[in-house]
């Protein structure tokens, strides 16, 4: 049996890789004959807060925060996944749970495919872990 330390890398394997496709994808995504003029109209739509940014703008940041949060998920539970404990774990299964939530909605399924492979991961961690 695998104990719960190689599930939790496993799970920050599954999340870290996702990090690493998304932000590949947001430099070399596929392009397509609408994102041109999707483009112009996100940096024409102008948002007022806190000085002026477009829409393209927050977009850019979001996206990019979001692959490195996945990232930064995946490679603390690789580092010290013989640290994490139970209440660590149940943080961690929170916040891939509404990870999850989040990308049923909006995302594609390879996105959530590997968001519900890390909460699985985890979920067997959890019931491997010690108390």
């Amino acid at each position: 049996m695998k104990s719960s330390k190689t599930w939790i890398k496993a799970a920050g394997v599954s999340l870290t890789l996702l990090g690493a496709l998304h932000l590949i994808a947001n430099f070399l995504g596929p392009k397509s004959a609408e994102v041109p003029e999707v483009i112009r109209l996100m940096e024409a739509y102008e948002i007022d807060m806190m000085g002026t940014h477009t829409l393209l703008s927050f977009h850019k940041g979001f996206s990019l925060m979001t692959g490195l949060f996945m990232i930064a998920i995946g490679v603390i539970q690789l580092a010290h996944a013989s640290k994490i404990d139970r209440s660590i774990l149940r943080t961690l299964i929170l916040f891939t749970f509404l990870s999850l939530a989040v990308s049923l909605y909006y995302f594609h399924p390879l996105a959530y495919g590997l968001i519900l492979i890390g909460l699985i991961f985890q979920l067997v961690a959890f019931a491997k872990v010690k108390s």
